[in-house]
């Protein structure tokens, strides 16, 4: 579950990273219910990386839709839905499916980054 940080950190060197219904390159499933929100800080933040990271995301074609943010220190790919962590609870409790679905979307997703993103 957690390839797409592996693919993120191919980007650029990270200062943190992680998933916080993962921890440890352990996945819990009983948190799948909660959507997955990717945070991670580079080192060096550039507006080329952003702007091709936020391209592959807005063209990825998932189970639900994804959204890039790096307006702030860390930066962030949650399922549009996700606005602020009141969203993942309520989300979870609404529409458990929508985590699930979310969470189903990773691998796919790091494979898209991994295709789309080119640093040269």
């Amino acid at each position: 579950m957690t390839d797409i940080l592996e693919i993120l950190r191919g980007f650029g060197e990270i200062e943190w990273c992680g998933i916080p219904n993962i921890t440890d390159r352990t996945f819990h499933p009983e948190m799948q219910k909660f959507p997955p929100v990717i945070v991670v800080r580079y080192v060096v933040r550039t507006d080329e990386l952003a702007n091709k990271i936020r391209q592959a995301v807005d063209s990825f074609d998932g189970k639900v839709k994804w959204s890039f943010d790096s307006s702030r220190r860390n930066w962030v790919i949650s399922p549009s839905e996700v606005k602020d962590r009141n969203d993942v609870t309520r989300l979870s409790i609404s529409n458990p499916e929508y985590g699930t679905s979310a969470f189903l979307d990773l691998p796919k997703l790091a494979e898209h980054l991994k295709n789309t993103i080119s640093l040269t």
